[in-house]
């Protein structure tokens, strides 16, 4: 379960940013949108509103950045050099690009973060709480000699020097099979992450797995009323190659990669000149199926693996082709106690405005602004401390009573 991610001088954020997922002491709809755990009560969704060219998508892109540094710093060299800093002040490329990550894995909570500069990890931690914070490790600049090793960590002392300086310490000790560095490696990689230029891949994936994956993507499907009747899935096997991962002068690891083709169509009524069914006909899916069935489609596989596999799953301008109730649909999967039964999180940006008309809590609502200097800030609704839990959200904020909206000009033509 995610806690909360902070970044700072990254992208449009200049100063530090941070997304929490604890929540605040309200009572309202504790049972539903909340979860409880040895480290306090989490939220199970948050959604991100403000006006386009923002910052809400930088917003999400720090958590695909630093999953992607975690899963492939050693794999990909110069991937470190690609962390966008802010940059619209002058003294903002000599500072440090920050990320820090907190979240929990079975019963322990994990701190963790590191900073880049220049293209080089310039630092890196991870603290472990179980009862009381420790800390495990601490990077104080590039080179792999000032990573200093605490506690069950303190073994991997002979690995220190496979380290390169635009490469995470955390990744390497998880290649060799660090179980500490591994929970950290595994838990980022379990995060889904959607954007408008998503593919149905892990859709396919999902619905490969087992009938009962193909039987429940059927079903929503079914329900959002797109006529769909069946799915023909087909996945074959087309070649295999190899994959070095290369850790240092002489070391190295080869992995074998698939590649895979999907074949999938649906299956829709065929109809008589009376209107009488007489047939069925069967489409290939993409080229039969409006923007908005096929967006769907790409959100079910994430959706539905994320919550029965208590994933933390991450969407990029939820709602951009969903008509507002399939919206509204996606967003209330998380808060059913009946089908979220695996501590499953969602964090969304979305300009459905609607939805705060629906059963939110204050401390799920975030609001991102640019101000002149095109700095992004992030801030929560329940830092609005004379707003109540039944005031119209969604009236207010069209009136820009919480910011974050467009600032438009008033045009001649319009006077």
């Amino acid at each position: 379960m995610l806690v909360g991610f902070t970044c700072e001088n990254y992208a449009s954020f200049r100063s530090s940013c941070v997304l929490s997922m604890q929540a605040s002491a309200i009572g309202e709809h504790a049972e539903t949108h909340t979860i409880d755990n040895p480290h306090g009560r989490l939220l199970k969704s948050s959604l991100v509103y403000g006006a386009n060219a923002a910052g809400k998508s930088n917003l999400l892109k720090v958590m695909w950045f630093m999953r992607q540094m975690v899963l492939h710093s050693v794999s990909v060299k110069g991937l470190a050099a690609q962390a966008e800093g802010f940059k619209f002040t002058q003294d903002s490329e000599k500072s440090p690009i920050v990320f820090e990550i907190s979240f929990i894995t079975g019963t322990t909570l994990y701190r963790y973060g590191f900073q880049l500069l220049g293209g080089r990890v310039d630092g890196e931690w991870l603290y472990r709480k179980e009862k009381r914070e420790s800390l495990l490790f601490e990077r104080s600049g590039p080179s792999w000699s000032t990573i200093e090793l605490r506690g069950p960590l303190k073994a991997l002392e002979t690995i220190k020097d496979h380290t390169r300086e635009d490469a995470l310490f955390v990744t390497v000790a998880a290649l060799f099979n660090n179980k500490v560095a591994k929970d950290v490696m595994q838990w980022l990689e379990s995060v889904q992450i959607l954007t408008p230029q998503s593919s149905p891949v892990e859709t396919f994936k999902y619905m490969g797995d087992s009938e009962q994956n193909m039987r429940a993507v059927l079903k929503h499907l079914q329900q959002a009323d797109t006529g769909i009747e069946n799915v023909l899935f087909r996945i074959t096997d087309t070649d295999s190659q190899e994959e070095t991962v290369h850790l240092g002068d002489d070391f190295s690891l080869t992995r074998i990669r698939k590649t895979r083709e999907v074949d999938l169509k649906t299956r829709h009524a065929l109809y008589s000149a009376k209107n009488e069914r007489v047939a069925s006909v069967d489409l290939p899916f993409d080229e039969y199926q409006s923007a908005g069935t096929l967006a769907l489609f790409e959100m079910l596989g994430p959706v539905l693996r994320g919550l029965q596999e208590g994933r933390l799953v991450i969407i990029d301008e939820l709602g951009a082709r969903l008509h507002p109730s399939l919206t509204r649909f996606i967003l209330n999967l998380f808060h059913s106690l009946d089908i979220n039964l695996s501590t499953a999180q969602l964090i969304c940006n979305t300009h459905d405005v609607l939805l705060l008309d629906e059963d939110i809590r204050r401390d799920q609502v975030w609001f991102v602004q640019k101000n002149q200097r095109g700095e992004s800030e992030l801030y929560s609704l329940h830092d609005f401390a004379d707003i109540r839990k039944d005031d119209l959200f969604r009236k207010k904020y069209l009136l820009g009573v919480f910011g974050a909206i467009p600032r438009l000009e008033r045009n001649a033509a319009y006077e």
